[in-house]
């Protein structure tokens, strides 16, 4: 007998990972996108503007979530997310880009898309 579609919705199919972070003294949580996250992200990303920082924060953002899957940061957050340590953004991008099944390609990709600028930013995998 195939699935209901009460089954379907009550499923959690989002996975979830703990990330620690020294430099923040703790854990931080992080979740793989839905369908309309993933959605919105992938168009956050396109523009004419868009830095390489941008793409990495943008993701962080949306893919951190507090202990019963709410999202940790706020729209407005974003900037002051680009504000923390490169070294700690770099490693929670990675994290998060794998959660998500993000490739490198797919970055580079969406960022050639855009015909952005990258800061300088190497995203590797």
């Amino acid at each position: 007998m195939g699935l209901t579609r009460e089954q379907i919705f009550r499923s959690s199919d989002l996975k979830k990972e703990t990330i620690h972070v020294p430099e923040w003294d703790g854990e931080l949580y992080i979740q793989e996108l839905s369908g309309r996250a993933r959605m919105n992200y992938e168009i956050a990303i396109q523009g004419d503007y868009v830095t390489g920082t941008q793409v990495m924060t943008e993701l962080i953002a949306l893919s951190c979530v507090d202990m019963g899957g709410d999202l940790l940061f706020q729209k407005f957050d974003i900037d002051k997310v680009a504000d923390k340590s490169m070294n700690v953004l770099l490693r929670l991008f990675d994290a998060c880009r794998k959660i998500n099944g993000l490739d490198q390609a797919s970055i580079d990709n969406a960022i050639k898309n855009t015909e952005a600028t990258t800061d300088g930013v190497s995203i590797s995998d």
